[in-house]
């Protein structure tokens, strides 16, 4: 009975964790993730997610902050049409242009998932996809003067409306550190992902996780943050798809011993 019911909790347990992207139609959907995100220009952070372009345009945004006023840190991280990474860090306001944009020197495709990432460490930002780096460049001399904003942060547009993402998007992490190498590698995990609440291997900063999102709960229109701090974004019409850039484990195969002492689980 009681192996009966320690299986029976395996598997519940399991399949509770099947996974789950967002799907946005490029045209009305996003994700509100309220104002609970804030950054300085004297910060170091990270942000990384997977996504699966259907299309991609000039300023597909993936993240964004809204609504910020002179003086604050500017965020957006988005895509052009031919898959080029942007990221943007800026003390607003001051203009500058592509002085605050900086550019990946490989591209993302559609119609397959990537990891994208940006870290700022102190006036250095570096761009990576699926597990390496992809350009880097310092930031614009302003910049660490940049307070934080208090302003909504979005997944999927620009906060006008304009540039929306079309396409699929999971594992939305952002961090109060600025991510090694190794650690951005290590969240890759050579395109087997990983669950970034955890310490695994090169990647040792779960600790400084502040935000994740992901996408696991498969109806409702609440994408919960996995954190402690519980920014919990508001769904406006994406939906939910079960392809995922990779799976959670599953249970292959169960035997008990003879004499019932033991149980042997293969996870695949």
């Amino acid at each position: 009975l009681i192996t009966a019911v320690l299986l029976c909790t395996m598997m519940s347990s399991l399949h509770a964790q099947a996974g789950y992207s967002l799907d946005f139609d490029g045209s009305d959907d996003d994700v509100d993730l309220g104002t609970g995100i804030q950054f300085s220009g004297s910060d170091d952070f990270s942000v990384s997610m997977w996504v699966y372009p259907d299309n991609l345009s000039n300023y597909t945004t993936f993240l964004r902050s809204a609504n910020v006023s002179n003086g604050n840190m500017n965020l957006h991280f988005a895509s052009n049409s031919s898959g080029t990474l942007r990221a943007t860090v800026d003390y607003f306001g001051t203009g500058g242009g592509d002085t605050e944009n900086y550019s990946s020197t490989s591209n993302i495709s559609t119609g397959q998932w990537s990891l994208v990432a940006f870290t700022k460490s102190s006036t250095t930002v570096t761009i990576y996809i699926n597990g390496s780096a992809a350009g880097t460049a310092s930031t614009h001399a302003s910049v660490s003067s940049a307070t934080a904003g208090t302003g909504k942060w979005y997944l999927g547009k620009w906060e006008s409306g304009v540039y929306r993402f079309d396409g699929k998007m999971d594992e939305v992490a952002i961090w109060n550190t600025a991510l090694s190498a190794d650690a951005v590698a290590a969240i890759y995990n050579s395109g087997d992902g990983l669950d970034v609440s955890s310490n695994s291997g090169d990647y040792l900063s779960s600790s400084n996780l502040q935000h994740y999102w992901k996408f696991n709960e498969g109806s409702g229109s609440t994408a919960d943050d996995e954190t402690s701090n519980d920014n919990d974004g508001t769904i406006s019409g994406a939906s939910w798809s079960s392809s995922v850039p990779f799976s959670e484990p599953s249970i292959s195969s169960v035997a008990l011993a003879s004499d019932n002492s033991t149980i042997a689980v293969t996870f695949s």
